[in-house]
């Protein structure tokens, strides 16, 4: 309860809600909440640190906090790892993992993911251009007053069509996720339509609850200690990756059953 209220005292700071707006005020509360390891703080600190708000930028410093948040399924602290992907602010820029980042926020209901999604088909970041499918994560980021998106539906001509029963099936058909699958250091790992990973370890995929998966895929390697250049998106363990396609998934699994018996 405590933590709540100096939660709700630092956001009136932040905001400016009832007094001058102040970040030199805000952010050591918002800190020192995380620190402690109340979560929802995370993300205003990771913001601090990404936009040099009332500070120097530290690229390191807002990943990590938003790291921690991620682990508490923060959809926020998700879609700003995106941003960072996106924009490569303190590492290589990576559409792919982006995206990765922004479909895990849209799946915990950030309606700005569904934004940052649409924005990627509007201009063919992923693949070829697709405003079709643009429109529709715009129309449902805008359903839930996202003002990004509601700004792009205008450019694109369709401010006038979005309602909820525009998402429809075939929206989730062609904007799912295919599955992919990569070897890591002998291990098998699957994306599947969701956007999550699975790590198959004895004898089925169980989910990669902690984004681990999703870190080594792209660089990242937290075991790396604080200073290292290998920490932060840059690790040689990309090396160490290996995309194969279903079939040679199928055989990998086959093969571990025939080892198991």
């Amino acid at each position: 309860m405590i933590k709540k209220g100096l939660f709700n005292y630092a956001n009136c700071y932040h905001w400016g809600y009832g007094t001058r707006k102040s970040y030199k005020k805000a952010f050591p509360i918002f800190k020192q909440l995380a620190d402690e390891g109340y979560e929802g703080a995370c993300f205003y600190v990771g913001l601090y640190y990404q936009n040099g708000l009332g500070m120097a930028k530290d690229y390191e410093q807002a990943r990590r906090y938003y790291r921690r948040g991620v682990l508490a399924d923060d959809a926020y602290c998700f879609n700003q790892l995106g941003v960072m992907y996106a924009k490569g602010q303190g590492v290589k820029k990576d559409i792919n993992a982006a995206l990765d980042y922004y479909q895990e926020a849209a799946r915990l209901g950030d309606c700005l993911a569904y934004t940052n999604i649409g924005w990627f088909y509007e201009n063919g970041d992923i693949g070829e251009v697709n405003i079709e499918i643009a429109k529709k994560y715009y129309k449902t980021a805008a359903e839930q007053g996202e003002e990004n998106a509601q700004e792009a539906l205008k450019r694109l001509g369709a401010d006038e069509e979005y309602n909820a029963s525009q998402t429809d099936e075939h929206f989730r058909a062609e904007s799912q996720p295919k599955k992919k699958y990569y070897l890591i250091n002998g291990s098998l790992v699957g994306k599947m339509e969701s956007g999550r990973y699975y790590l198959y370890q004895d004898g089925e995929w169980k989910a990669d609850d902690k984004c681990e998966i999703m870190d080594r895929l792209h660089g990242y390697d937290p075991s790396e200690p604080p200073d290292s250049p290998y920490s932060f998106g840059n690790s040689s363990i990309m090396n160490e990756i290996r995309e194969i396609s279903e079939e040679e998934a199928q055989e990998f699994i086959q093969k571990k059953y025939s080892d198991a018996t």
